[in-house]
């Protein structure tokens, strides 16, 4: 009975008028947040004024030659089909033009949303907020993400891990 009245509430917190347990904020959790986001600037906050460099050159070049949204259809030309982040790359190029830097600032704030749901993810499997901090720094700092955050053209990894930790 107990975990029926806890699911029932978890899907429905306004009309009983608890909040359940998930949805509390507490100090920890706040710091925990605090900490993961500190960290991530701290290791990838340079990334955002780098240049294109090493595998970006050859997907831009592919990109921009490209009609609006044509990927979706094929990548002929291009050794990879990878179309929902090409045309995430398409708009960001449309509204910003040439420059890395927003593209750059994207995989930072997916690497951070990515650690945060890492930390959110194992805090409502152990149940333990401490988990989740510790869960979350590690996948921050996982010393083989620094490929997927650096590299513009290995973003379609952050992308795979968001769509799978949501």
């Amino acid at each position: 009975r107990r975990f029926l009245a806890r699911v029932s509430l978890s899907h429905r917190p306004a009309e009983s008028g608890i909040v359940p347990h998930e949805m509390k904020t507490t100090p920890l959790r706040l710091i925990s947040l605090s900490l993961i986001t500190l960290l991530v600037i701290v290791l990838y906050g340079q990334t955002i004024g780098f240049l294109f460099f090493l595998d970006d050159a050859p997907h831009f070049q592919w990109l921009v030659n490209q009609p609006f949204a044509r990927m979706w259809i094929n990548s002929d030309g291009f050794p990879l089909y990878r179309p929902a982040t090409f045309f995430v790359w398409q708009v960001v190029h449309s509204l910003a033009g040439p420059s890395p830097f927003f593209l750059h600032l994207l995989s930072v704030i997916l690497h951070l949303s990515n650690a945060i749901l890492v930390s959110r993810l194992a805090t409502r499997l152990s149940g333990e907020e401490r988990a989740g901090l510790w869960s979350g720094l590690i996948y921050a700092a996982f010393p083989f993400s620094y490929g997927a955050v650096v590299l513009v053209a290995a973003q379609f990894h952050l992308w795979q891990a968001f769509g799978l930790l949501l």
